[in-house]
């Protein structure tokens, strides 16, 4: 898959949910995704900043759904810092 936009387009949203609905068995975009492990290497976004956009995915993913479980996209799903930074 291409995922290709102007700035400020949501691709990183996207890939974001893309992942989480992957890690969690969750419909993406109206299709079936079958639960795998899960790994998201973003570039782009601190950490704090992913942790935030994924506490708001999973808030509204959630949604009364049972099987996402506290930390199930965590363990799965990780953030890097940008080259050269501490």
């Amino acid at each position: 898959m291409v995922l290709a936009g102007g700035a400020k387009a949501y691709k990183t949203w996207l890939l974001t949910d893309q992942g989480f609905s992957t890690a969690n068995e969750l419909p993406w975009l109206g299709f079936k995704t079958a639960r795998t492990k899960t790994l998201y290497i973003d570039f782009e976004l601190m950490k704090f900043d992913f942790e935030q956009r994924m506490a708001r995915i999973r808030a509204v993913k959630a949604g009364g759904i049972s099987k996402i479980s506290a930390g199930s996209d965590c363990a799965v799903v990780l953030s890097m810092k940008r080259c050269g930074e501490n």
